[in-house]
């Protein structure tokens, strides 16, 4: 009887792992979230930033004209952004973010253009470690995500160019199949998003940010698939 219990358990359980898995890899963990959003006012108000006041007016960010590519060396991309296979569970019409670049583990990540760091998100179950960063390019301002860091290098509120190094890619160290934090890689690659305004600053719902988040290869001279 507890032999027949223990298998019933372990198919539930497997279920589980195949609803956690259907998720896009812009899931939050709400705990990673939570500790991001409070790092983030912290800084806020250590730089005197008032309750009232206006994060376009307590922050700058330094324009750029164009984008570059966030990789010196990249192998191909291994996923578009969009709607695709998911690649765990093998499920059709699963919308993906980002688009994925494949990579060594440990390579040196570049901001997509100047801007200025404003939210960091550490060792989350699902995009591990995250940088978010505010762009203007031709007037234009933009949003950009990367995931999936084996280490950070920068810190909130530093103004990045397109030579200032914000960490190093993960993989193997960080990815869930070899007992990593990270459960939505299965190998190491960047996992990078792009979307329209200012996150956190122009909109504060997370649902308006993935609403406007484009295909990076429209805009970013990025590897063939």
């Amino acid at each position: 009887t507890l032999n027949s219990q223990i298998s019933s358990l372990n198919k539930e359980v497997d279920k589980l792992g195949d609803k956690l898995a259907e998720l896009d890899e812009m899931f939050r963990d709400i705990s990673a979230e939570i500790k991001s959003v409070q790092e983030s006012i912290k800084f806020y108000e250590s730089i005197g930033c008032g309750l009232n006041e206006s994060l376009d007016t307590c922050l700058s960010v330094k324009g750029d004209r164009v984008f570059s590519r966030p990789l010196v060396k990249a192998t191909r991309i291994s996923s578009e952004f969009g709607y695709r296979t998911h690649p765990v569970t093998h499920q059709p019409n699963k919308f993906h973010s980002g688009t994925d670049i494949a990579v060594t583990e440990g390579s040196k990540l570049y901001p997509v253009a100047n801007g200025t760091v404003f939210k960091i998100v550490r060792q989350s179950k699902c995009g591990g470690n995250m940088v978010y960063i505010q762009h203007l390019v031709n007037g234009k301002k933009w949003t950009s995500c990367s995931m999936h860091l084996l280490r950070i290098d920068v810190k909130l509120g530093q103004q990045v160019t397109s030579q200032t190094v914000i960490g190093l890619t993960g993989g193997k160290t960080t990815g869930y199949k070899y007992g990593g934090y990270d459960q939505c890689t299965t190998g190491a690659h960047l996992h990078l998003s792009l979307a329209t305004g200012w996150y956190e600053k122009d909109y504060t719902s997370y649902n308006t940010y993935r609403s406007r988040l484009v295909n990076p290869r429209s805009y970013i001279n990025l590897p063939k698939s």
